[in-house]
């Protein structure tokens, strides 16, 4: 009997140890190694090995798909490496002496929330003006910033021109942009022709935020005017332009909504008076270093939490 019960037990558990050897093979990344064969059919010993064979093929399947996988994700990390840095050369490029004038200090800051954004700002200085514009395209990623670079480019060509206003600039822009728009895409966008000259600004705002004035007495004053909504939603937009005033020392901000709607990780919102007390702040400072000071509250604020939209920023000062 009991040389019978030891016959049994070996015939099961012998099985069961290649088995268990075979399958720790797998477990160690050996996907193609053999298991072993029953010596009987449509037993439990062999509907487990069948089990095993269908679990190996699963995960070679899945290894094979992980690789193709990776690689074509590696490939599009790259392609937005790229496309990162076309989006970065589209902006005006920024140093010690832009525009060669000595009489303007701009700075701009833009910074996506993923590797490509919506975002935009531009400046070119035309027959002593300096035209400027600031953006936010709806949603995020590739298309946004496939819009972004299209509505850049509609600015310039307009701002070259020299000789068209606010209104008629962003009412030709609009034009343009309402044509063909399946996506139902649109940008919120504020432009402006600053007369360097005299300080005068003639400006429109297609549904952007506000833009803020810091007094050189330190006063903060808000542009609070919309003209239309933004653009790309509308073809028949119509409405005239407003004025303002630089004088020697002021500083006009302007920015998009992932400033004053940065979130942290309680939910809360930077807000535009945030903004204001920053500004207050910068009473004799430069406009980048307004700039970094509001980026670095901006980015104290939010802490560890996810930034949830793209940053920009561009201020422009007349000493």
């Amino acid at each position: 009997l009991f040389s019978l019960i030891l016959f049994i037990s070996k015939r099961i558990t012998t099985p069961l140890a290649r088995l268990a050897r075979a399958a720790r093979d797998i477990g160690q990344g050996n996907f193609e190694g053999e298991l072993p064969r029953s010596a009987t059919e449509k037993d439990e010993i062999d509907t487990l090995k069948n089990s095993f064979l269908s679990m190996q093929q699963e995960l070679k399947d899945y290894i094979l798909n992980l690789q193709i996988t990776t690689k074509e994700k590696e490939k599009i990390g790259r392609d937005l490496h790229i496309a990162n840095q076309i989006q970065v050369s589209i902006l005006p490029v920024l140093g010690p002496d832009i525009l060669g004038r000595k009489d303007l200090n701009i700075y701009g800051f833009m910074e996506p929330a993923r590797e490509v954004g919506g975002d935009l700002y531009d400046f070119n200085l035309n027959n002593g003006k300096l035209y400027f514009a600031i953006g936010d395209v709806s949603g995020k990623g590739v298309p946004a910033a496939l819009y972004m670079a299209i509505t850049t480019t509609l600015f310039r060509s307009k701002a070259h021109e020299g000789s068209l206003r606010a209104d008629e600039i962003v009412g030709t822009m609009n034009e343009f942009l309402c044509q063909q728009n399946d996506q139902c895409m649109f940008v919120t966008f504020f432009a402006g022709i600053l007369d360097i000259e005299t300080g005068e600004i003639n400006y429109f705002n297609a549904g952007h935020n506000y833009p803020y004035i810091l007094r050189s007495d330190g006063r903060v004053e808000s542009l609070s005017v919309t003209h239309t909504p933004p653009l790309g939603i509308d073809c028949c937009l119509k409405a005239a332009a407003d004025t303002a005033k630089l004088g020697k020392g002021d500083l006009l901000l302007l920015y998009t909504d992932g400033i004053n709607e940065a979130f942290n990780i309680e939910g809360e919102q930077f807000t535009d008076a945030a903004i204001v007390s920053t500004l207050e702040q910068s009473v004799g400072r430069s406009s980048r270093e307004t700039t970094e000071l509001l980026i670095g509250n901006v980015k104290k604020f939010v802490g560890e939490a996810e930034q949830s939209d793209d940053m920009t920023v561009l201020a422009i000062k007349l000493p």
